[in-house]
């Protein structure tokens, strides 16, 4: 998860340069793209930061730790590694716009 699932280099530093603004910028671009604000209504209309937490655990069960059926000498298939991949981007999407919404409001 380190990474979102690998999907974003390890290599962002602070402060970031026009460079790598640039990178980012597309980044984020193409994970909206994926992940539609319109595509996420009902997880976005749960507002509690309550609800964000057990949405994490339960990805992180379910996900991440495969119901934890990993262990220690498996090694991770390509299937779980696209799996959470994409689940890490989706989330990293809901973030983003549960923080837009939250300034939206925070600033009225």
């Amino acid at each position: 998860w380190d990474s979102a699932a690998d999907s974003i280099p390890a290599s962002i530093r602070n402060p970031v340069d026009d460079k790598l603004f640039g990178k980012l910028q597309n980044l984020a671009v193409s994970i909206t793209d994926k992940f539609p604000r319109s595509k996420l209504q009902i997880e976005l209309s749960k507002t509690r930061a309550e609800d964000w937490v057990n949405e994490s655990i339960f990805l992180a069960k379910t996900v991440a730790y495969n119901n934890f059926e990993l262990n220690n000498r498996d090694t991770l298939s390509r299937e779980y590694e696209a799996k959470s991949q994409e689940v890490a981007l989706r989330q990293l999407a809901l973030a983003g716009y549960r923080l837009a919404d939250y300034l939206v409001e925070v600033l009225k």
